[in-house]
């Protein structure tokens, strides 16, 4: 499961410390899906609880993990999960976007 302190819902030091983008969708990916926990993981993503990730809100977290990805792959990520094509993610295509791609 993702590391995260409860009280502030913020991920732990080593947590940051050695994961990466790839790291973090190869491991997310790799978990048997359960919904609750990739709804968590959605929620440390949702960072104004408006139900849905905004491009902004992708880019903060992953700067958090100490990624800093490009434009273009931040767009690729949005793209592919974006199923209604608004420019966010909204819970239900981040929840199919992991569940699309288990082993």
């Amino acid at each position: 499961a993702v590391v995260s302190t409860q009280s502030t819902g913020e991920f732990s030091e080593p947590f940051k410390e050695y994961i990466d983008m790839d790291s973090f969708l190869v491991g997310v990916t790799s978990l048997k899906f359960n919904r609750n926990i990739f709804m968590e993981i959605f929620d440390k993503f949702d960072k104004d609880q408006s139900g849905s990730i905004s491009r902004s809100e992708f880019i903060e977290l992953t700067k958090e993990l100490g990624q800093d990805m490009t434009d273009a792959e931040v767009d690729e990520f949005i793209q592919e999960a974006d199923c209604d094509g608004d420019g966010d993610i909204d819970k239900e295509e981040f929840l199919a976007y992991f569940q699309s791609r288990q082993m």
